[in-house]
């Protein structure tokens, strides 16, 4: 059953509050779980029942924290508060994993009353011409794009390829891209191992990170790509980008956003008024 990825993450948030029920951080969470009390899939209401419990002592949610760095997943999530007017921003910077993944390495997201930066394209089905054209592909997303005309890609979800948007390669050994165990990546880590994040930091009134998707691309086209993101609470965001491309293939940048047409833009070498904290040698 497709759906309810929303209610997964409830009942496991439930089932941690129930275990460290005395704990403050837990009891914060649990306020949290009680905004939205009931299973939103109607299929789901057994989990309401069976870990739902509010028993439990709430605590003071304005005081927890206000953004997660996942290491493992190359996800980070932050908030500019938990009032209701809150801005929500994601960043992505994922190595692969799974075929459910797409190509969208650097890709962010931004909220608020309304998705006002985030992805194209819809799931119609695994593999469809859509899906594997667009809905997965980088141009559906807030990256990078490089167009070089003579970059193939092989099939994809075992789907029909046809376009070239330009966007990251899907260089795997077979049509999903995914890996059944950590020994399995770790033999492949060459191709799996695309992005790091260089440089994460939140102080409370801002958030800054720097991460590294060049190795997501086809080295035919592209040197190197950092993308440097300062949040500025509660909704300024500061987007600096490093792109060094063979002469060729020129570079933009993709922003989808809700409130224009969305559309490549220009990365131009010289950008202004972002003091950077990221000091590394990813571009050479």
């Amino acid at each position: 059953m497709f759906g309810g990825d929303r209610d997964k993450a409830l009942s496991a948030r439930r089932i941690l509050v129930n275990r460290f029920r005395n704990d403050a951080t837990h009891q914060a969470v649990h306020t949290f779980n009680e905004t939205t009390p009931r299973s939103s899939v109607g299929d789901f209401a057994y989990m309401d029942f069976l870990w739902r419990d509010p028993t439990v002592p709430k605590g003071d949610l304005s005081r927890f924290k206000l953004s997660h760095f996942g290491r493992g997943a190359g996800h980070v999530y932050a908030r500019s508060s938990w009032g209701e007017d809150a801005t929500y921003f994601f960043f992505k910077f994922s190595d692969r994993f799974t075929a459910h993944q797409h190509l969208d390495a650097g890709h962010f997201v931004i909220y608020r009353h309304e998705e006002l930066v985030g992805d194209g394209g819809h799931y119609d089905e695994f593999g469809t011409v859509h899906d594997v054209n667009y809905h997965l592909r980088s141009i559906a997303h807030n990256t990078v794009l490089v167009l070089d005309p003579a970059e193939r890609w092989p099939a994809i979800r075992a789907g029909t390829v046809t376009g070239n948007d330009g966007g990251q390669h899907h260089n795997w050994p077979h049509h999903n891209g995914a890996t059944a165990d950590p020994t399995e990546w770790q033999k492949g880590r060459a191709l799996y191992d695309i992005a790091d994040l260089l440089a994460f930091e939140d102080r409370g009134g801002y958030l800054y990170l720097a991460a590294d998707a060049t190795r997501a691309y086809s080295t035919n086209k592209l040197k190197c790509f950092t993308r440097q993101i300062v949040f500025l609470r509660p909704g300024t965001f500061v987007l600096f980008d490093r792109v060094t491309s063979f002469p060729q293939p020129s570079p933009t940048r993709r922003i989808s956003s809700s409130r224009c047409s969305p559309r490549p833009t220009p990365v131009w070498p010289q950008c202004h008024g972002l003091p950077s904290k990221y000091r590394g040698t990813a571009c050479r």
